[in-house]
């Protein structure tokens, strides 16, 4: 879909590694592709090619999501994401650190057979009509569909402020 974004991000982790020892999970910016369109609800890159930023699955937010809250993904931010029975929490902190959003995924069977989480690089996708957020490689295999199947998932989404 978008094949240039590895090797771009390749290149930004390179140059960024040579100037200075920047936190892997600090608040970036997204990458942006504004003229790509795709009604693709999920992103695989498949083990031929090189994973973006460590991720290989991209789940596409709600379209109401992108509607009410799109604006948000465009601003740095940062990732969590943490994980536990049929459920992923993706939470992403403004780079204010004064508000974020929680994107609360509930699938039919189990995410992952342990609960976990934790703090991740950000690699949001912004495309002409979809938004896409990365997902975790302990927990991808509960977003892909094998063959004829479909997933079906459950969202809730919000703002969070932090006082």
């Amino acid at each position: 879909m978008v094949p240039d974004v590895v090797d771009n991000a390749a290149a930004l982790t390179l140059e960024a590694s040579e100037t200075e020892s920047e936190d892997k999970n600090s608040a970036r910016p997204p990458i942006q592709r504004q003229d790509v369109s795709t009604e693709r609800k999920l992103l695989v890159i498949p083990p031929s090619e090189p994973a973006l930023n460590g991720y290989r699955c991209f789940l596409a937010v709600s379209d109401r999501v992108m509607e009410d809250r799109g604006d948000f993904f465009l601003q740095p931010h940062r990732t969590s994401v943490v994980w536990g029975g049929q459920r992923a929490l993706f939470v992403f902190e403004h780079h204010s650190a004064g508000f974020g959003l929680y994107y609360d995924v509930q699938a039919e069977e189990l995410v992952a057979p342990n609960s976990g989480g934790g703090a991740f690089p950000t690699s949001t996708l912004v495309l002409n009509n979809r938004i896409f957020i990365p997902v975790p490689t302990n927990i991808e295999a509960a977003f892909i569909p094998k063959d004829a199947e479909r997933k079906r998932l459950m969202v809730k989404c919000d703002l969070l402020f932090i006082y």
